[in-house]
């Protein structure tokens, strides 16, 4: 293989090697520039309680039904108004769903989200005015 081959072959290398950095480098940017704006917009609808981290970013998957009860909590004002429903009842419901560590030490308290919604619309419908 010639020096020049050489050359060229290094140079390529370079360029694919600093064109993935710096793609990666603008994608992280821009994921952490669009978890900033979702932080600042839950806040302005809470202010009174620090973001959970749950709710500006995603799961692995994508898929995860769990929250923390605090992501949880985080969410009562809003669904209290949209359901009609007073805050401490759905606090209540919130308590009595949460899930406890897994064993009794893998994992973190939880809440399956889906069966949270699907006790919701049983109890309080979304077409219900109260």
């Amino acid at each position: 293989m010639s020096i020049r081959t050489r050359a060229f072959l290094v140079l390529w290398l370079i360029t694919i090697l600093v064109a993935g950095t710096v793609g990666f480098i603008i994608f992280a940017l821009n994921v952490a520039s669009s978890q900033d704006a979702d932080r600042q917009r839950l806040a302005d609808t809470n202010p009174t309680v620090p973001v959970p981290v749950e709710l500006v970013t995603t799961s692995a998957s994508g898929l995860d039904p769990h929250l923390s009860p605090a992501g949880a909590d985080f969410q009562v004002p809003r669904v209290a108004r949209e359901r009609g429903v007073d805050e401490a009842v759905l606090r209540h419901l919130i308590a009595d769903m949460a899930e406890p560590r897994q064993f009794g030490i893998l994992g973190e308290p939880r809440v399956n989200v889906l069966m949270l919604n699907l006790a919701l619309d049983e109890r309080y419908p979304k077409s219900a005015k109260r």
